[in-house]
C-alpha cells in the first residue's frame, strides 16, 4: 500500500511541476499598468478583461470536447505552446493591439489546459480528494511569494521583463510536458454525451456556479470595505490576505484528507457551512481582529478537492475532460454574476448587508451539496468509471 501511495505521489509531482513553474511570477500584478501605458483607458481595460473571460469560457468547452480526440498530452502541448506565444507577444509590447491578441491567446490556453489538467489528477490516484488537495497545493505553492518576487523584478527591471521571464518559464514547462507526460493520456473509449445528463451532474454544476458567485462577489468588496470603510492601510490588508493564502495552501491538502474520511459530498457541504458562518460573523463585526479571523476562517476549508473528486466519481473516466469543462463553465458563469449582484446590494444597503446575502447563498450551496450524498456510486462504476470506488458517504 505504501508503494502505491508513493507511485501516486510521483505521478502528481510529474503532473504538477509544469504548472508550478508558471506560478513563480504573477503577470496580473503588472498587467493593468502595462496596458495603461500602452494607451488603454479604464473602459478599454475593462473590455479587455471581459474579452479574456469570454475566450476562456469558449476554450474551456472546446478543450473538453478535444480531450477525448487529441488526448490530454497533446492538448496540454497545444495549450503551453499558445501560452508561450502569448507571453512573447506581451514582452514585445509593440502596441496595444498585439498585447490584446496575446491576452486572447493566454485566455485560450488557460481554457484548454484546465479540463486536461484536472482529468490527469483524477486519474493519478485512487483517493481522488486527497490527490486533488496535494496537486492543487503543489501547483499553487509559489503563488504565496509570487506577488513579492514579481513586484521586485518589475521595480528593478520594468514590467515588460515579467512577460519575458514568464515566456521562458512557459517554454520550460512545455518541454517538461513533452518529456514527463506519457503519450497515452485519454479515456479508453467513446460514450454519448447523455452520460453526463444526470441529476447529480446538474447538482454539481449548480453548486459550482453558486459557489463562484459568492467567491467572486466577496473579494473586491471585502478589499474595499477594509480600506475605505474600516480605514486600514494597504499593508494591513495585504498582511491579512497573505495569511489567508498561506492557510489556503495547507487547507487544500488537509481538506482533501478530510474528504476521504467523511465523504466527498459531506466535505463539500462543510465548506459552505464554515463560509456561511464566517460571513455572518463578518456582517456584524467591525473590530479588525475579528474581521481578520473571519477572513481566515473563510480560507480554512477549500471546495476544490471534494468538488473535483465528486466529478471523477459520477462521470465515466472517458468523459472526464468534458465533465471538468462543463463544471468550469458553470464556475465562470457564476464568477461573472457575483460582482454585479454584490455591487447592487452594497450600493443600496451597504457592505455588511452584502456579506449577509453571501452567507445566505452559501446555505443554499450547502443544501445543493447535501443532495450529492444520495449519489449511487455503484451505478457510476457499472457505467464504466473503473477508477471509482465507493467513498465513505
Amino acid at each position: 500500500m505504501g508503494e502505491g501511495k508513493s507511485t501516486a505521489l510521483r505521478r502528481l509531482l510529474r503532473i504538477s511541476v509544469p504548472f508550478t513553474l508558471l506560478s513563480l511570477l504573477s503577470i496580473d500584478l503588472v498587467l493593468p499598468s502595462y496596458l495603461t501605458r500602452l494607451g488603454a483607458s479604464p473602459l478599454i481595460l475593462g473590455e479587455i478583461y471581459s474579452l479574456r473571460i469570454g475566450f476562456r469560457l469558449a476554450a474551456r468547452f472546446v478543450g473538453g470536447l478535444l480531450s477525448g480526440k487529441l488526448g490530454y498530452k497533446r492538448l496540454l502541448i497545444l495549450s503551453f505552446s499558445l501560452r508561450t506565444a502569448s507571453y512573447w507577444m506581451l514582452y514585445m509590447g509593440s502596441g496595444l493591439q498585439l498585447c490584446v491578441v496575446g491576452l486572447i491567446l493566454l485566455a485560450t490556453s488557460g481554457g484548454l489546459e484546465s479540463p486536461a489538467y484536472l482529468s490527469l489528477v483524477a486519474l493519478a490516484g485512487s483517493k481522488a480528494a486527497a490527490s486533488f488537495g496535494i496537486a492543487l497545493s503543489l501547483r499553487m505553492a509559489p503563488a504565496i511569494s509570487a506577488p513579492l518576487i514579481t513586484g521586485v523584478v518589475a521595480q528593478e527591471m520594468g514590467p515588460r521583463y515579467i512577460f519575458g521571464l514568464t515566456a521562458l518559464l512557459s517554454l520550460t514547462s512545455l518541454g517538461l510536458v513533452v518529456m514527463l507526460y506519457p503519450d497515452h493520456l485519454k479515456g479508453g473509449g467513446r460514450r454519448g454525451y447523455r452520460e453526463l445528463l444526470t441529476r447529480e451532474f446538474f447538482l454539481l454544476m449548480a453548486s459550482a456556479s453558486l459557489l463562484f458567485t459568492c467567491v467572486s462577489g466577496f473579494r473586491p468588496f471585502f478589499y474595499w470595505w477594509v480600506t475605505e470603510v474600516l480605514h486600514c492601510d494597504y499593508t494591513t490588508l495585504g498582511s491579512i490576505v497573505a495569511l489567508g493564502e498561506v492557510l489556503a495552501f495547507f487547507s487544500r491538502i488537509y481538506t482533501g484528507f478530510i474528504a476521504e474520511k467523511i465523504g466527498y459530498a459531506a466535505a463539500y457541504a462543510l465548506v459552505g457551512i464554515l463560509r456561511s458562518a464566517s460571513l455572518a460573523a463578518m456582517a456584524v463585526v467591525s473590530n479588525l481582529l475579528a474581521v481578520a479571523l473571519s477572513y481566515l476562517a473563510l480560507r480554512g476549508l477549500m471546495a476544490a478537492p471534494s468538488r473535483n473528486a465528486l466529478i471523477s466519481r459520477i462521470t465515466p473516466r472517458e468523459m472526464y475532460g468534458l465533465a471538468y469543462a462543463l463544471v468550469g463553465l458553470a464556475m465562470d458563469s457564476g464568477a461573472l454574476a457575483g460582482p454585479v449582484l454584490m455591487g447592487l446590494v452594497v450600493e443600496r444597503y451597504g457592505p455588511q448587508e452584502g456579506f449577509m446575502l453571501l452567507s445566505a447563498l452559501y446555505l443554499i450551496f450547502v443544501l445543493l451539496a447535501a443532495q450529492l450524498r444520495k449519489v449511487n456510486y455503484s451505478q457510476v462504476v457499472s457505467r464504466g468509471n473503473g477508477s471509482a470506488s465507493p467513498p465513505d458517504d
